[in-house]
């Protein structure tokens, strides 16, 4: 593809640090919403390192952010050396200060998942959790091309659907090593009742963004932005598979008493991170290398 084959230093920087933002931001965000909707499903044991989980995402999540906001500046000036340059710098910020500000700030409040206080802790994190959304959203590319509130506000309802998802896995990775199959069950089983409403706003979401991002069908087919947003929809319609087989197959194991589920569910959940991080990788690589045919 032509936007890879002319890929540079600071491109590819800017992406991985961009895959990096994307998943512990997310991941952060999403395991909070796990605890809130799922806590009574949840023994003190399994709380304890699921909050500590999430609290080192958000800590990577803050310093990968401002790695990134770091690195943008040196790519400007063509050296890490204008990582420091205050013109630059004040450039940057300018153009980022809202985003940059509401992620840094709802991090920070996640990380108030480890105070155990019932009320107020969740409270905090749930706001973070609501500013980390908002942070991603809506901006680059559907933002330019003035996009009128309401596709903005679908875009929104399509980062807190990814935010939920993602947010799920880590989780679920460290119930599955429990013993107790039934309450992992019971937890694995209410995440994917919702995540069926979830799967029907990513799809609504994505049809949506294909339509307003694209002029025409040939655009998506021809377009480095194109081609590249394809990739991202084969790695979902992947993921959507491994979701199926999970809800209709892995999770009723649990509950039949099948000894092997709980290791073939792990494994399936594992490939699920693997493909997430995968789609956050090319959506990285394509708004950086790319825009939307709507924009040339």
């Amino acid at each position: 593809m032509e936007a890879l084959a002319t890929l540079n230093v600071w491109q590819a920087g800017t992406i991985a640090l961009k895959t990096v933002t994307y998943f512990t931001a997310l991941s952060a965000s999403g395991g909070t919403l796990f605890i809130l909707l799922f806590g009574r499903q949840l023994a003190g044991e399994d709380k304890t390192p699921i909050a500590l989980t999430t609290a080192c995402l958000a800590v990577i999540g803050v310093l990968a952010s401002l790695a990134g906001f770091l690195w943008t500046a040196a790519a400007l000036g063509g050296s890490f050396s204008s990582a420091a340059d205050p013109f630059l710098l004040s450039i940057v910020f300018e153009n980022r200060d809202t985003a940059l500000m509401l992620r840094i700030i709802g991090l920070l409040l996640l990380v108030g998942m480890l105070i155990r206080a019932r009320g107020f802790g969740l409270v905090t994190a749930a706001l973070g959790s609501a500013l980390v959304i908002l942070s991603f959203s809506p901006g680059g590319h559907p933002a330019a091309l003035g996009l009128s509130p309401w596709p903005q506000l679908l875009i929104i309802l399509h980062i807190a659907a990814v935010t939920y998802w993602l947010g799920a896995l880590l989780p679920l990775l460290v119930l599955c090593r429990r013993r107790d199959g039934e309450r992992f069950g019971t937890a694995a089983k209410r995440f994917g009742d919702l995540a069926v409403y979830i799967v029907a706003l990513l799809i609504l979401a994505g049809v949506s963004l294909l339509w307003l991002l694209f002029e025409s069908p040939a655009d998506f087919i021809t377009s480095n932005y194109g081609q590249l947003f394809l990739g991202k929809l084969l790695l979902f319609a992947s993921l959507l598979g491994l979701a199926a087989l999970n809800r209709l197959r892995l999770t009723p194991a649990l509950f039949s008493g099948d000894v092997t589920a709980p290791q073939r569910l792990r494994t399936s959940i594992r490939l699920e991170i693997a493909a997430v991080v995968t789609i956050l990788l090319v959506t990285a690589t394509f708004t950086t290398l790319a825009k939307p045919p709507g924009l040339n």
